[in-house]
């Protein structure tokens, strides 16, 4: 039996494949599986309760997912079904969200 969060469908990736892939270049495969991991528990909605999760604002819908010590994955929500890699790699210090933002 499937054990998704509250029974909900599965959450599919929109974009930002690319970007896992460019960062996972570099990554030890640690890392790699540790992100792996918390992007499934984004696709099958379990993902508040397997790892520490900043919110963002509902104009960006998403959120930023601590995944390891100097390690975050910013996700957006594009719709309710889909979501999107936004950002991989250390946290930011210019919005502490691990997000890229222009100015």
């Amino acid at each position: 039996m499937d054990k998704m969060a509250e029974g909900s469908r599965r959450r599919r990736l929109s974009a930002g494949l690319q970007r896992l892939e460019t960062w996972s270049e570099t990554a030890s495969q640690i890392e790699k599986n540790a992100v792996y991991d918390a992007l499934f528990a984004v696709s099958n909605r379990s993902i508040q309760h397997a790892y520490a999760v900043l919110t963002r604002p509902v104009p960006t819908r998403g959120f930023v997912i601590l995944v390891r010590d100097n390690l975050v994955v910013t996700v957006g929500l594009p719709t309710t079904d889909t979501f999107c890699i936004e950002y991989v790699g250390p946290p930011r210090d210019d919005s502490g969200d691990g997000g890229d933002h222009e100015t």
